[in-house]
């Protein structure tokens, strides 16, 4: 979100903003390209706000392009003419006819230069235009009257701009206006700040800031360092606006969340109704860092996973009131908690009735535990231990295939092998694939599913079984153009894939070629398991790209323990509670620094269970197959007459 300024037009006009403190060293470069011809048609087509004194004809220090001025400036008289940028701009379309390569794709600097000769931040001419768009109000006379702007703002433009004191700003005025703000402002990309470092170094205005666009622009190393938190080389609006509860991956609330403390005065109090996520999700900790230590918690409900909301039954709300000052040291947050199956509601008696009130400046910033302070302590110390799976597996975690019509794109057995005597080198694409509903404790149950994986890039007319094949579900895959303003798109959601690919770039396919352990999206039990087949999975499922000893700790009880209080909730199902198990709330599981023996006999238990829990497996199939066929009626289940 951009900070804006309330500020009366007289007082932007002396406030201002940036420029180039040498804007011919940036636009004066011999690259070649296509920057100078996009340059040079943006001047032509506006060539009035460039022609600061309107005398039909555009001088040198009103546009300083160096060894380009001189090059169109065919009469070397120091103007330029709309003719001789015409002449120009003709000549080399000609040079191009006559078999000249075409130009090259614009380069970061000579977009760089385009934008600074046109962008009144960094342009006097072009920032004296503005000037007569904004204030020139009645009448539009090509002059800003005094009276136009009274009070104190505008008295101290005129007092010193307005040399003639005829009660008005006319062109060569203004445009020394406009170029004591663009000397001005150049200053202030010295020592930037917060308010308006995006304003100042966003050339693009794209929302963010790269380190070229920072470092072509002259600004202090450090500053950029400090506002890039991520330190990918970019620094974004909310980088800047929100460093207290910046995460890379926040959701949208986080920054609401953050706007709203911003705006509330000290001792002034906030109360939200939002999803109670936050209290747990890894990309909420800045938010619960910061509201753990900077503001006191008057109370806390959590509603649960009780369809509070028709509108919305899968969301999870909490409310909560939030004093403006840091808590004190002894602070207990008054909380309530709704289990799943209980009806919530915000009578006082019920919610005094369920009134427990936990420490604030205890709770762990890796997710808070509205629990009593035993229970609390335990599992801080829980998560506390070793280091985090997501640490450990140095973030190679990674959730299956989203295919955007798994119709399409998953097969039984069947066609498989219709499709692979129609053409053999379809087996170069034909993945053995589980779902997240086959991911079973220690094994996978196979029901003969099988992928294509035709991934981005694919060189589909190789594979002519495989095409046809798709070439059925052609209309549903087709991805939907972005310009696309109809209702109801009968195929994929737009993006940039081919009608024959899958939706998703997949770019860590090498991982499910890998041994990994598996684990579905929402379970009830602890069902991680290994592979070392080369198996696909869905998006109802991820892998963690490890070793069978970390699979013998994932499926620990104490594990499990610690799921169950930083994972999502989805209430009961047949007497046990669902999680949901998105790789946000594994990521931060503990795991223990074994000794090299005990990883060796982790891993080897681990396999054995895996080999027990496959064979156990193989005989319930047979098991199965052997009653079905014996007592079993044709397309019924075994349960049915």
């Amino acid at each position: 979100m951009r900070r804006l300024l309330r500020l009366p037009p007289a007082a932007l006009l002396l406030l201002g903003a940036a420029s180039l403190p040498a804007a011919p060293s940036l636009l004066a470069g011999d690259d070649g390209g296509a920057g100078p011809r996009a340059l040079v048609k943006g001047i032509a087509g506006s060539f009035d706000v460039f022609d600061a004194d309107a005398d039909g004809r555009i001088a040198e220090e009103e546009l300083p392009l160096g060894d380009l001025f001189t090059a169109i400036d065919a009469d070397r008289d120091g103007f330029l003419l709309p003719a001789e940028l015409k002449a120009w701009l003709d000549a080399g379309e000609k040079e191009g006819e006559g078999g000249m390569a075409p130009p090259a794709e614009e380069t970061f600097l000579d977009r760089a230069r385009r934008i600074v000769a046109t962008d009144p931040r960094f342009n006097a001419s072009a920032r004296r235009a503005e000037f007569l768009r904004n204030f020139d109000r009645d009448p539009k006379d090509g002059r800003i009257q005094r009276a136009e702007h009274a009070g104190d703002d505008g008295d101290r433009v005129f007092r010193k701009f307005d040399r003639d004191r005829n009660g008005a700003l006319d062109d060569r005025e203004l445009l020394s206006l406009a170029r004591e703000q663009v000397a001005e402002l150049a200053k202030s990309r010295r020592r930037p700040d917060r308010a308006n470092f995006l304003y100042l170094f966003d050339l693009d205005q794209d929302r963010k800031v790269t380190k070229e666009e920072y470092a072509l622009l002259r600004g202090p190393a450090s500053t950029f360092t400090a506002y890039d938190l991520e330190a990918d080389g970019v620094v974004t609006d909310d980088e800047v606006r929100y460093p207290e509860v910046y995460h890379g991956m926040a959701d949208l609330f986080v920054y609401f969340f953050g706007h709203g403390l911003e705006l509330l005065r000290p001792g002034g109090r906030l109360s939200y109704i939002s999803s109670n996520s936050w209290l747990q999700t890894a990309y909420a900790e800045p938010l619960r860092r910061y509201v753990r230590t900077c503001c006191t918690v008057k109370s806390l409900v959590d509603l649960g996973n009780n369809r509070t909301f028709a509108e919305a039954p899968d969301v999870c709300p909490s409310i909560f009131v939030i004093d403006q000052r840091p808590p004190a040291a002894d602070h207990r947050m008054p909380s309530a908690v709704f289990a799943r199956g209980e009806t919530p509601t915000l009578d006082p008696a019920t919610l005094e009735a369920r009134r427990l009130e936990v420490t604030q400046l205890d709770q762990p910033d890796r997710g808070w535990q509205l629990t009593d302070d035993a229970t609390r302590r335990l599992v801080d110390k829980l998560l506390s231990t070793g280091r985090p799976l997501g640490e450990v597996v140095g973030g190679r975690m990674y959730y299956g295939v989203k295919t955007g019509l798994n119709e399409a794109f998953i097969v039984d057995t069947a066609t498989r092998e219709a499709l692979l005597a129609a053409d053999a080198a379809s087996a170069e694409l034909l993945k053995p694939l589980v779902r997240g509903e086959d991911l079973r404790p220690w094994y996978q149950e196979d029901e003969g599913r099988w992928l294509i994986f035709a991934r981005r890039g694919v060189e589909i007319d190789r594979y002519p079984a495989l095409k046809a094949h798709l070439e059925q579900y052609r209309e549903r895959l087709e991805p939907r153009p972005r310009d696309y303003t109809g209702k109801n798109w009968p195929g994929r959601k737009p993006g940039d894939y081919q009608w024959y690919e899958l939706q998703d770039t997949v770019a860590y396919y090498d991982a499910f070629e890998q041994p990994k352990i598996f684990w579905p999206d929402i379970c009830k039990i602890p069902r991680f398991s290994w592979d070392e087949t080369g198996r696909y999975c869905n998006d109802k499922g991820s892998v963690i790209v490890g070793d069978p000893a970390l699979l013998a700790q994932l499926m620990a009880r104490t594990t499990w323990f610690a799921i169950s209080f930083i994972a999502v909730n989805l209430g009961e199902r047949a007497g046990l509670t669902r999680y949901q198990l998105k790789s946000q709330f594994v990521a931060p599981l503990p795991i223990a620094d074994a000794p090299p023996a005990h990883a060796e006999a982790l891993a080897a238990h681990a396999i054995d269970l895996t080999t027990l829990a496959r064979e156990r497996y193989a005989l319930h199939q047979r098991v199965r197959h052997r009653v079905g066929s014996d007592l079993g009626v044709a397309g019924k289940a075994l349960n049915q007459k």
